[in-house]
C-alpha cells in the first residue's frame, strides 16, 4: 500500500510538473489525470487487500504489470525525443512511477504472511477443523499459471524422496466430494425433466470449462501457423541477404527473435491447454465414478438383476476412463481438426500452389489403409487379453487343486496345457500383433517420402513457376505445413471411432443410472454418535416395523410379510 501511495504521489507530481509547463489541457493531460484515478483506486484495493484477501489480487497484479510496460513506453519516447535536456522534472517523476509500478509487482507477488491470515485456522469453532492448507488457492495469478506454486514440493523432492505427507492437499473447490456435489445437482436436475440425459448433465455442470479449453485450443492452432509464416520471412531474409533487394538487417533480428517468442507463446498456450484438459478429464471421471457408486447403494431388487457387480465395476473403470479421456482430454482435439486442416490447406496452396493436391491424396489415400492396421491390431489386443484370462485362469485352478493334482500326478498334463495356451496362443498373438505394427510403422514412414517426394515432383515437373522454383525457402515451409496438417487427417477417423465408443459407454451409463431405485420413503435415517457419552449397547441401531418384502415389483404376492426386527450393537 505504501508503495502505491508513492506511486500516487509521482504521478501527481508528474501532473502538477506538465501543467506548469501547459497549462491547456490536451490528450497528455487527461491521460495523466485517469493515470492518477486509477493509482488511487489501485491504493484503495491494496487498503481493502491487506484486510479481507489471502491471496495477491488478480486485478492489482495486471494493473501494475501493464502500468510498467505503459510508463517505460513513455520513458523510451522521452529519451529518443531528447525530453529530459528541458522537461528533467517531468522525466524524472516518470522514471520514479516506472521503478515503483516495479517495485508494487514484486511486493504484490509475495505470499501472504500467514500469521496475519491463519490466525483462526486450528480453531474448530471458526474453521470446522479444516486448515487452509492448499498452496494453490494460496497462489497469485502469474503463479497458478506458470505453476511456480510447486516449486517448494519440486525443491523438497530433489534432496529427498517425496512421500504421501509432502504432497499438498488439493484445493476444497477441486476435491472429490466438492466436485460430485457440482454433478449430482445437474443430474437431479435431469431427473426431474421428462427424458433425463446423462450427456446433458455434463455439458450442465461442466460447459465453462469445455468451452475455456475449445478457446484455449483455437488459440494454440492459430499461433501454430505463425511459425511456417515466420520461417518464410526468415528464409526469404537470409536468400536475399547481400543483394540488391535485401531487407535491413533488422528484420532478420526481429524474425529470430519471432520465431523465439511464437515458439515460446505457443508452449505456455499448450501447457494451459493440457493442464485444463487433464483437469477435466478428473472432474468427469470423479463425478462419473461417485454417481456409479452412489446408485449401486440404492438400486431395487429389479435392477439389481439386470446389473451385476462385474457390470458395475466395469463401468467405473472403463466406461468412465473412456468418457473422461473422450470428453475432457482428446475430444476437444478432434474439434480443431477442421481449422488446422482449412488454415494448413490454405497456406500450402499459397505456398506451392495446386501442386499440393497430389500430396494430399496420398494422405487421404492412406486413410483407410491405417484404419484398417488399427482395426487388427485392436482385435489382436483383444485376443491377447482373452488368452492370458484363460492361462491365468488354469494357473488359479492348479494353484487351488494343487494337493489333488500332486496325489494324481498330473503336474506333466497341466504343464503342457498352460504352456500350449502361452506358446501356441498367446505368444503366436503377440508375434502377429508385432508384425502388424511393423508394417504401420513402415507405410508410416514411407508416406511422409512420398507426400513431399510427390508433391515436389510435381511442383517442378510441371509448375515450377507460378511461386518460383523450388528453393529453400519453398521446400522447408511447405514440409512444415504438410507435418502439421498430416496429424487432424489421420486422425479424423480415429475421432469418428472413438466418439462411437465414448457414446455407447454413455448410453450404457445412463441407462444404469436412470434404472429404478429401492423405495426410499420406507426408509429412514437418524444420526447416530457411537462416541456420545449417551451411547450404550442396549441402543437400537437397525429396526425394522411392520415390514412386506417381496423379490420382484411385478409380482402380486408378497414373499415376507409383517415383519418385525430390532438390532442393536454388535448383534447384526
Amino acid at each position: 500500500m505504501g508503495l502505491a501511495a508513492l506511486a500516487v504521489i509521482a504521478s501527481f507530481s508528474e501532473h502538477f510538473l506538465r501543467f506548469g509547463m501547459f497549462p491547456k489541457t490536451d490528450i497528455i493531460s487527461l491521460s495523466l489525470y485517469m493515470q492518477t484515478f486509477t493509482l488511487i483506486l489501485a491504493a484503495v484495493l491494496h487498503y481493502k487487500e491487506q484486510l479481507f484477501s489471502r491471496v495477491a489480487s488478480t486485478p492489482l497484479l495486471v494493473f501494475w504489470f501493464t502500468t510498467i510496460f505503459s510508463v517505460f513506453i513513455r520513458l523510451r519516447s522521452a529519451v529518443s525525443m531528447g525530453m529530459y535536456h528541458y522537461f528533467f522534472g517531468s522525466v524524472f517523476a516518470t522514471c520514479t512511477l516506472a521503478i515503483l509500478s516495479l517495485a508494487a509487482t514484486i511486493a504484490e507477488m509475495q505470499p501472504k504472511p500467514h500469521m496475519l491470515y491463519e490466525l483462526l485456522d486450528d480453531d474448530d469453532e471458526f474453521s470446522n477443523g479444516e486448515s487452509y492448507e492448499s498452496p494453490e488457492e494460496r497462489a497469485n495469478i502469474f503463479s497458478y499459471l506458470t505453476l511456480t506454486w510447486l516449486n517448494p514440493m519440486i525443491t523438497h523432492g530433489s534432496k529427498k524422496t517425496i512421500e504421501f505427507d509432502d504432497i499438498p492437499k488439493i484445493s476444497k473447490k477441486k476435491s472429490p466430494a466438492a466436485v460430485s456435489a457440482r454433478f449430482q445437482r445437474s443430474w437431479r436436475d435431469e431427473l426431474d425433466s421428462e427424458h433425463p440425459s446423462y450427456f446433458r448433465a455434463i455439458l450442465r455442470t461442466y460447459w465453462v470449462n469445455i468451452a475455456l479449453r475449445i478457446i484455449i485450443m483455437t488459440a494454440h492452432d492459430l499461433i501454430s501457423f505463425l511459425h511456417p509464416i515466420l520461417l518464410s520471412r526468415l528464409l526469404g531474409f537470409i536468400g536475399s541477404y547481400n543483394t540488391p533487394d535485401a531487407e535491413p538487417i533488422e528484420y532478420g533480428y526481429f524474425y529470430s527473435f519471432a520465431i523465439f517468442a511464437v515458439s515460446l507463446i505457443n508452449s505456455f498456450v499448450y501447457m494451459q491447454y493440457k493442464l485444463l484438459g487433464y483437469r477435466n478429464s478428473f472432474y468427469l471421471k470423479t463425478s462419473t465414478m461417485t454417481a456409479i457408486y452412489r446408485k449401486s447403494l440404492t438400486l431395487s431388487n429389479d435392477a439389481r438383476r439386470k446389473y451385476s457387480i462385474g457390470e458395475i465395476v466395469s463401468m467405473m473403470s472403463v466406461d468412465s476412463n473412456r468418457i473422461s479421456v473422450f470428453l475432457g482430454e482428446t475430444g476437444c482435439e478432434f474439434l480443431s481438426y477442421p481449422l488446422q486442416i482449412t488454415i494448413g490447406m490454405y497456406m500450402l496452396y499459397r505456398t506451392l500452389g495446386w501442386s499440393i493436391l497430389v500430396g494430399v491424396v496420398c494422405i487421404i489415400v492412406s486413410i483407410p489403409l491405417s484404419s484398417s492396421f488399427a482395426k487388427w491390431m485392436k482385435d489382436l489386443n483383444k485376443l491377447l487379453l482373452e488368452h492370458k484370462d484363460r492361462r491365468i485362469k488354469v494357473i488359479d485352478e492348479v494353484l487351488a487343486g494343487i494337493k489333488v493334482i500332486k496325489l494324481y500326478a498330473w503336474e506333466v498334463p497341466f504343464i503342457k496345457k498352460i504352456s500350449n495356451i502361452r506358446d501356441n496362443q498367446e505368444l503366436d498373438t503377440v508375434r502377429k500383433y508385432g508384425i502388424l505394427q511393423t508394417i504401420k510403422i513402415l507405410i508410416s514412414t514411407t508416406l511422409s517420402f512420398s507426400v513431399t517426394f510427390s508433391s515436389f515432383a510435381v511442383y517442378s515437373l510441371w509448375d515450377n513457376s507460378s511461386h518460383g522454383p523450388l528453393n529453400l525457402q519453398l521446400v522447408f515451409v511447405s514440409l512444415t505445413l504438410f507435418t502439421m496438417i498430416r496429424t487432424p487427417i489421420e486422425g479424423s477417423i480415429a475421432f469418428v471411432l472413438s466418439a462411437m465408443e465414448t457414446f455407447v459407454s454413455i448410453r450404457r451409463v445412463e441407462s444404469y443410472l436412470v434404472s429404478t431405485d429401492i423405495d426410499k420413503s420406507a426408509i429412514t435415517h437418524q444420526y447416530y454418535d457411537r462416541e456420545s457419552a449417551n451411547a450404550s449397547a442396549s441402543d437400537v441401531l437397525v429396526s425394522v416395523q411392520n415390514g412386506n418384502f417381496k423379490w420382484i415389483t411385478e409380482e402380486a404376492d408378497l414373499q415376507l410379510k409383517n415383519i418385525n426386527i430390532q438390532c442393536r450393537s454388535e448383534e447384526l
